[in-house]
């Protein structure tokens, strides 16, 4: 309830069947906005995004909340710019990525389309600084859009807005944890100090911790674990430490502030007394000197927290509530209050008191972990009846699991249910898809690579694995087997030991995946594309899954996803390793000096055609492409190897593969690029002023201006005045580095260096790279002479 612009609410345990959804004013229950029915499946994590007021509805998107590796984060990119142009999100800063360094422009994400998503993908845990921009052209959306993404959780990035006000959401949820695993939050609870890097065991957990943003209760593996927290992103040790993680108990590790520096406290999360309809919170109070006592409007007391310590939980009723606190600092004490926050059930809050500042107030900040929020967790829900539509075959409605409460120092300490998504019975089995960013995975009829196609499943999907493949049966009932089913011998009874596993490029899986719109489809696809895990969030061994007959086909129902156009076996040629804002030219002939028919960015696919191969004297080698633009026709012609991944049926491959595969075709030199079917040849390029020159983004709060002088000078005269967030190309600096020469508005003059962020081609830099300017010597004011 009260859901605002730009906001997302966290996962609801819905019952899997036809359920009706509606949409009112905050507030005014006789309007209905809109009513849509959504099918929902057990097992699964599905994001709605509303994004358009003229058709107001629900867009459903797939998540993906199986378990990380450890130091490991996720991210899944939403188009939700309704009638927005397609876009591509690149690297504004350049990353490391498993060792390799990944420039500035490498792409994340190409050609997104409105009400599409892309992702999920698995990525170390760091800082990741993005542009959003308009497919093909250099025209930002959003610019310098930071992602610190958390280990064991999983991000959900949306772009929404409009085209001309374009804004973005980040929602986040902790991942599923795996046997063995206690829960621990991150607070960074000393505005005064910069953000800071948390790393556990030397892997970077929480990157470019605020106190605006605590982690999730992310799942460690229980035991001893060193914690080194830096400066965010220097060498720069804050502090360092031993983290004791207790396998199914909850905690807070929070940095506090310690006159000039900080120090570190941990504060056991009780949340024994969490259920669907009931709220438990508690406090911790991060002011140094002082004392508070915190209390909800319906008359909840929550506790009492000296600085540096925790109250005990308290448990109370879904509502929309004020939080009043009493404080006192040293000798001095008040009253303060919250703005109404609504506090669902099955959800634990971490009261974080924050200090304040010469100019704002202590700051009480809730800070949720939903256990098991349902269908009755909402304030005045907690007796209502859970209609659904006609849906026949409807599971009902499951209780979400409850651990069982452990001891320590009297204080009852249970494990959190650590995936707020739907839940899940006991015995489920999920394979996510594992496939190149971008990539679909076909789903057959039958487990055979030559099947029909059923339809596409995209990487990071999660399907609910159902058995594998068994000997053929009756499709009758009441028909004996099929004579080839006594030839058939399980391929598990031939292992050698119970440690043994099926090969899974040997072993097909029965699927079953609910697409977007609300149907499914059950098929067949191979284990060696899946990572197959058990309820528990572990690998599941193939061997143990029930089979199923192999002669009985897979079919779509109730979906409008249709079967991929055939034929499929396609090499793909993918543009890569192109600077920020490069276009790599697709040529007439195999020459550097060959007419530009097409210039495309980085993460285009265009199709393979043929290869010239290197001659003795090593001479570049080219590919011949052909490219369908979106508007139309067909454009083919030859592209540098140096600039080109290749793809075949949407899996990374290398030239020696294709060799041996047969696939790699030898082009003639003197086949001639061409532009067919309406398709338009690439006019010359409009230069980037802003490509190898220092950028100044003024650096103001909303609505306020830059004074644009003549001089570099607080007291010269004002030539005019420059909003908040305008760019500005940089000629040079005073010696002292406080001043920058630019041009505005046709007129030369000086802006403070103090209100701009600089950059060069993309990358922050400091006022010092700048180039000094050099001043004219002020001239000697006339004197008289007697």
């Amino acid at each position: 309830s009260e859901l605002a612009y730009g906001q997302a609410s966290g996962y609801v345990n819905i019952p899997a069947q036809s359920n009706t959804v509606t949409v009112t004013p905050s507030g005014i229950n006789t309007t209905v906005l809109w009513e849509q029915t959504v099918n929902t499946a057990g097992s699964t994590a599905t994001t709605y995004v509303a994004s358009s007021a003229e058709t107001p509805r629900f867009d459903a998107f797939n998540d993906n909340l199986s378990s990380t590796s450890f130091g490991n984060t996720r991210l899944l990119l939403i188009h939700a710019i309704a009638g927005g142009p397609a876009v591509d999100v690149t690297l504004a800063e350049p990353v490391t990525l498993n060792g390799s360094l990944q420039d500035a422009g490498t792409a994340l994400a190409t050609n997104m389309a409105y009400s599409t998503s892309f992702g999920a993908f698995d990525l170390p845990a760091q800082n990741y600084v993005v542009n959003v921009s308009i497919t093909g052209t250099i025209d930002t959306l959003i610019s310098n859009l930071a992602l610190p993404l958390d280990a064991g959780t999983s991000h959900i990035a949306i772009i929404h807005g409009t085209a001309d006000n374009p804004a973005a959401l980040v929602a986040s949820s902790q991942t599923t944890a795996q046997a063995g695993n206690g829960f621990v939050r991150f607070v960074h609870a000393a505005p005064e100090a910069p953000a800071v890097d948390v790393y556990v065991n030397d892997s970077l957990i929480a990157p470019s911790l605020d106190p605006s943003e605590p982690t999730k209760h992310l799942a460690l593996p229980a035991g001893e674990h060193s914690v080194l927290i830096r400066v965010a992103g220097t060498e720069d040790e804050v502090l360092s430490g031993n983290l004791t993680v207790v396998e199914g108990e909850a905690q807070s590790l929070v940095v506090l502030p310690d006159g000039d520096g900080a120090t570190v406290n941990v504060f056991p999360d009780n949340i024994s007394g969490v259920n669907e309809t009931t709220a438990v919170a508690s406090v911790i109070n991060a002011i140094p000197d002082s004392t508070v006592s915190v209390g909800l409007s319906n008359g909840t007391t929550i506790g009492d927290a000296a600085f540096g310590a925790a109250s005990s939980a308290a448990s109370f009723e879904p509502g929309s509530y004020v939080a009043n606190y009493d404080l006192a600092i040293g000798d001095e004490s008040g009253t303060l209050q919250t703005n109404a926050t609504t506090f669902y059930g099955g959800v634990y809050y971490n009261l974080i008191l924050l200090p304040g500042s010469m100019f704002n107030p202590p700051q009480l900040m809730v800070v949720p972990t939903v256990l098991s929020q349902g269908l009755t967790s909402a304030p005045g829900m907690g007796s209502m009846t859970i209609a659904s539509g006609s849906m026949s075959s409807a599971e009902q409605p499951t209780e979400a699991p409850m651990a069982e409460p452990t001891q320590e120092q009297a204080a009852e300490v249970v494990q959190p249910v650590s995936t707020p998504a739907p839940v899940q019975s006991a015995d489920v089995v999920t394979g996510r898809v594992l496939l190149d960013p971008g990539a679909n995975l076909h789903l057959r009829q039958y487990p055979s690579a030559d099947a029909f196609s059923l339809g596409l499943a995209p990487s990071g999907t999660i399907l609910t694995v159902t058995a594998r493949e068994g000997g053929p049966v009756a499709l009758v009932e009441g028909d004996e087997p099929p004579p080839e089913a006594a030839d058939y011998v399980d391929p598990a009874t031939l292992l050698e030991d119970e440690d043994a596993d099926l090969i899974p490029e040997e072993t097909w899986l029965r699927i079953v995946y609910s697409t977007p719109d609300g149907g499914e489809i059950e098929a067949w696809v191979n284990a060696l594309y899946l990572d197959v895990r058990d309820s528990k969030g572990d690998l599941q061994r193939l061997a143990d899954l029930p089979i199923f007959g192999n002669n009985v086909p897979g079919e779509a129902r109730n979906t409008a996803v249709t079967p991929p156009p055939i034929p499929e076996n396609r090499v793909s040629a993918i543009i890569m390793n192109l600077n920020p804002g490069v276009s790599l030219n697709i040529r007439r002939t195999p020459e550097t000096g060959g007419e530009v028919l097409e210039r495309l960015p980085n993460g285009t696919a265009t199709e393979f055609v043929g290869l010239i191969m290197p001659d003795e004297d090593g001479a570049q080698d080219w590919v011949f492409v052909s490219y369908s633009p979106a508007g139309g026709g067909v454009i083919t012609g030859w592209a540098s190897l140096l600039y080109l991944r290749f793809e075949f049926n949407g899996r990374s491959i290398t030239l020696d593969e294709m060799n041996e595969r047969g696939l790699l075709e030898e082009a003639d030199p003197e086949l001639r690029g061409a532009i067919r079917g309406g398709a338009s040849q690439a006019t010359a390029p409009t230069p980037d002023p802003t490509r190898d020159a220092y950028v100044a983004e003024v650096n103001l709060n909303p609505g306020a201006n830059l004074q644009f002088r003549l001089t570099p000078d607080a007291t010269s005269e004002s030539l005019n005045l420059i909003p908040s967030g305008s760019r500005l190309i940089i000629d040079g600096r005073t010696p002292e580095g406080d001043w920058l020469l630019t041009n505005y508005d046709g007129q030369s003059g000086w802006v403070a260096a103090d209100f701009v962020v600089l950059s060069f081609n993309g990358r922050f830099v400091d006022v010092i790279e700048v180039p000094v300017v050099t001043l004219p010597e002020p001239e000697a004011e006339a004197t008289q002479a007697g």
